[in-house]
This record gives C-alpha cells, sequence and structure tokens, in this order.
C-alpha cells in the first residue's frame, strides 16, 4: 500500500472503526466503484443542501464582509512583500 493510502486508512480506523476499511477492503472493482458514485452524489446533496440554506448564506456572507479590511491588508502586504523580494533578487543577487 502506498503511504497516502496507509494515512488515508489509519484516519478511516480512528473514525469508523477497522471494520469499515475491512468492508472496503473485501469488495470487488465494480462494488468499488460504485461506492464511489454513491459518495460523489451524496457530497452533490450535501453542497445542495448548504447552498440552499439561507443561514449559512447569511453567515458566509457576514464573514465575508468582517474580512474583507484584513484580506485587503495582506493581500496588499503580500504584493509589496514579493515585488522587494524580486527587486533584491534582480538587484542584489550577484552580491551573495
Amino acid at each position: 500500500m502506498s503511504t497516502e493510502l496507509t494515512r488515508l486508512e489509519e484516519k478511516l480506523n480512528d473514525k469508523h472503526g477497522e471494520s469499515y476499511v475491512q468492508g472496503l477492503l473485501e469488495l470487488n472493482k465494480k462494488e468499488l466503484e460504485h461506492k464511489l458514485m454513491m459518495l460523489a452524489n451524496h457530497k452533490e446533496e450535501v453542497v445542495t443542501t448548504r447552498n440552499e440554506d439561507e443561514e449559512y448564506q447569511l453567515a458566509k456572507e457576514k464573514v465575508k464582509d468582517l474580512n474583507a479590511p484584513y484580506k485587503d491588508q495582506l493581500n496588499e502586504n503580500k504584493l509589496k512583500s514579493r515585488f522587494i523580494h524580486l527587486l533584491l533578487k534582480d538587484r542584489f543577487s550577484n552580491e551573495d
């Protein structure tokens, strides 16, 4: 098993118990593909429900509004830092 597969198996075992992963390991290709399709469908249902949730949308807008001044400042800082970094690299890279 790959390192990522092992890491994900450990996470699933911690969250759902070893029987969940063991059950998946016993499935054939067609059953695994069906399971994956069911998960994709469930994800779409959750996203649709979330997008239709007015309270969630209002909270999301409020967070966006509250975050705006910080986001602007951080973007400005990132722009200036990147420019100075490139300026140093361009003008003084031969001095190292």
